[in-house]
C-alpha cells in the first residue's frame, strides 16, 4: 500500500500496488489528475511516500543509491518541454549549425544517448503525443483520481476497458509523450 500526502491535506495516491516486470515498457495514463506525474516524482525520488514504501526487487527504493537508480530508469513526463518532431529537432531548435556529435555529447553527459541510441531510428525517431503511442507498452496502468483502476496491454484495454476506451478515443491522453 502506498499513500502519498504532498499537502498534508489529503492523500494524492491512495492504496496503490504497482507490480512491474524487469525491463519492461511501463506506461500510466489518465485524465489530468489522477496521479500519473505523482507516480514519476515519486520514482525519481521527488517525493517520499507519507505511508507504505516502494519497493524495488524487495528494497525500498529510498535506500537504494540514488546514481545507481537514476541509471536505472527513464522517465518521459506528461508536462514535456519537447515538441512532436524528430528527436534531434528539438536540441537544435532550428539551428542548423550543431551538429548530431555536440547533441550526442550532451546527451552522453546527461545519460539519455543510450537510450535514444537504441530507438529504431534512433535521433531521427519521432515524439508524439497520441495515448495509441503506448499500443508498444510490456503493460498499460490506467489512473483515476489517485487510483489504479485497470491495467493490461493496449489490446486487452481497447477489447475489455470502457474507461480505456473513451481515453483513446477522445485521445484525452494526447499530453501523454512517447517515442516511435
Amino acid at each position: 500500500m502506498l499513500l502519498l500526502n504532498t499537502k498534508k491535506i489529503k492523500n494524492v495516491l491512495n492504496s496503490l500496488s504497482l507490480v512491474v516486470s524487469k525491463g519492461s515498457k511501463v506506461a500510466i495514463v489518465g485524465m489530468s489528475g489522477s496521479g500519473k506525474s505523482t507516480i514519476s516524482q515519486l520514482l525519481i525520488r521527488n517525493y517520499e511516500p507519507t505511508l507504505g514504501k516502494i519497493l524495488v526487487n524487495e528494497k525500498d527504493l529510498f535506500n537504494i543509491s540514488i546514481h545507481d537508480w537514476a541509471d536505472k530508469v527513464g522517465i518521459v513526463f506528461q508536462e514535456s518541454y519537447l515538441l512532436p518532431d524528430f528527436v534531434l529537432s528539438n536540441f537544435i531548435s532550428g539551428n542548423n549549425n550543431i551538429v548530431l556529435e555536440k547533441v550526442r555529447g550532451i546527451c552522453k553527459a546527461v545519460q539519455v544517448d543510450n537510450y535514444i541510441m537504441s530507438l529504431l531510428n534512433e535521433y531521427n525517431s519521432i515524439i508524439a503525443y497520441r495515448l495509441s503511442t503506448v499500443k508498444n507498452s510490456d503493460i498499460i496502468f490506467i489512473m483515476d483520481k489517485g487510483k489504479l483502476v485497470e491495467s493490461g496491454t493496449y489490446l486487452e484495454l481497447t477489447n475489455n476497458n470502457l474507461f480505456y476506451r473513451e481515453l483513446v478515443d477522445t485521445d484525452v491522453a494526447k499530453d501523454t509523450p512517447s517515442f516511435s
